[in-house]
């Protein structure tokens, strides 16, 4: 029936749409917002928002193909500097661990994937990885960054949950990083993943995160100055992190001779 949501793991708004992430059943979920009616869904072998296609269980529902997931997770859209024929939507693919991009009226031909290695998106379904040399594992949410306008500096922000990091990509893809395993500087070298989380380590400074499962993002103000947080539910650490993300500079394997006043890690992070 048109009410059958199994599961729901997260929603998105976004210009006349909600998007829900129907986790169990395998597909995204699309009503219109102001009156709820059912406005179809995507995954389940379906790769438009079809209004015609009744929400039943569908034979061999899940899969890696280009028009399945596997356990769907985070959402979320694009709401800034477009609209809904040019936005689109972000979909943290979990079980094929990878990261899906949908034009946001869901129109066909529009998908296309992100696994962590490959740092370009394409448009050919990606074989689900291991979480090894560096791809996402079981990545548990998805966010869009608003703070900047030129798409190539806009960043997506990944929850990359059995990896123990935070992930950036660029929304070109052509730009990545990762915190955490004691991090609070961008590491960019992807093929690397932080150290043995079974440490004891892990249930200590917040620059460690044990399996982030939920990404917010907010802005304040403070002294006058703009300040862009990043917020990360870590599930088995009991706590929320806050990054800074004007403190958490590119690094590598450590910050540049050039840097100078270098910021404390409490600065950057802090947890609750």
């Amino acid at each position: 029936t048109a009410a059958h949501i199994t599961n729901p793991s997260t929603i998105s708004a976004m210009k006349s749409y909600l998007y829900v992430s129907s986790y169990a059943s395998h597909r995204i979920i699309r009503r219109d917002l102001n009156r709820g009616n059912y406005e179809g869904f995507i995954g389940n072998g379906q790769n438009t928002f079809a209004t015609t296609k009744a929400l039943t269980i569908q034979v061999a529902h899940t899969g890696s193909t280009t028009d399945r997931f596997s356990f769907p997770q985070g959402i979320d859209a694009e709401k800034n500097y477009c609209d809904i024929s040019t936005c689109r939507i972000y979909i943290a693919d979990s079980s094929n661990h990878r990261i899906v991009r949908y034009n946001l009226d869901g129109s066909g031909g529009s998908r296309v994937y992100l696994d962590g290695v490959n740092q370009t998106w394409t448009g050919t379904a990606i074989t689900p990885g291991s979480g090894l040399d560096g791809k996402l594992s079981g990545p548990a949410d998805v966010k869009v960054d608003q703070f900047n306008t030129a798409d190539a500096n806009q960043y997506i922000y990944i929850a990359d949950r059995i990896n123990n990091r935070l992930v950036r990509y660029s929304k070109t893809a052509q730009k990545a990083g990762w915190l955490g395993g004691g991090n609070y500087f961008w590491q960019t070298d992807m093929s690397q993943t932080p150290a043995d989380s079974q440490s004891a380590t892990y249930h200590l400074p917040p620059l460690f995160m044990l399996q982030p499962q939920f990404l917010a993002i907010g802005t304040e103000a403070h002294r006058g100055q703009k300040l862009d947080y990043l917020y990360v539910s870590s599930i088995y650490n009991g706590r929320i992190v806050r990054w800074n993300m004007n403190c958490a500079i590119e690094g590598g394997t450590g910050y540049p001779a050039s840097y100078t006043n270098v910021p404390s890690y409490a600065s950057c992070v802090a947890d609750q």
